[in-house]
């Protein structure tokens, strides 16, 4: 009884803090904010179109970057780093790399997805959950992002619900941007489909 309990308080929490059901107005920023902001490069054509899209925003704006990368991605990493040197030069604020656990790896079983899924929340929940908790006894801990940009690789699922841990919460969470990647005509893809209803913005190119 009390874990149905449980899970049914979770439940509505999970509920009032969806965007669809959140009615809180959207902070205004002033042109000379700056927006701590993270992305997820998930390799590939995925990286390409994210580090396009950043190219449009104004690097002296949208600092501090973090650059999410799954675990052996290089190319991702080095995408990342020629993109920094070309894009903000030397007008570039401080910028990290962060490799994570893949959630799922091409060709892994569905049996073994569970547990590598876990794993890549509780590296996603160190980045986002644990900072919030631990800056009230320790300021010089670097804040989290305050902005989110993602496109499609499965790993944003575990991302995403780490986020979902600061909104149920209460804590300060980072506002979550979604762009279907380009390559999507027809359809949206799995990651598209399961994160609609969690992100604050979701974006088709097509």
């Amino acid at each position: 009884l009390a874990l149905l309990l449980a899970a049914t308080i979770l439940g509505v929490r999970l509920f009032t803090v969806l965007p669809s059901s959140s009615r809180q107005p959207r902070r205004r920023r002033s042109p000379d904010d700056k927006c701590p902001t993270a992305l997820f490069l998930g390799s590939g054509g995925h990286t390409t179109e994210l580090l396009l899209l950043l190219r449009s925003l104004d690097p002296q704006r949208y600092v501090s970057r973090s650059y999410y990368i799954s675990s052996g991605d290089d190319f991702s990493r080095a995408k990342a780093i020629a993109f920094e040197q070309e894009w903000a030069g030397e007008k570039a604020s401080a910028y990290t790399i962060v490799a994570l656990p893949r959630a799922r790896a091409v060709h892994q079983s569905w049996l073994s997805t569970p547990l590598s899924t876990i794993l890549c929340f509780v590296a996603c929940a160190r980045r986002l959950v644990l900072p919030h908790l631990s800056r009230s006894r320790d300021p010089s801990i670097p804040a989290p992002p305050e902005l989110i940009l993602m496109n499609g690789p499965g790993t944003c699922v575990p991302l995403v619900a780490a986020v979902y841990v600061n909104r149920i919460l209460s804590l300060p969470s980072p506002r979550l941007i979604y762009v279907e990647s380009f390559a999507r005509v027809k359809s949206l893809s799995l990651t598209a489909r399961i994160l609609r209803p969690f992100v604050d913005d979701f974006v088709v190119q097509w």
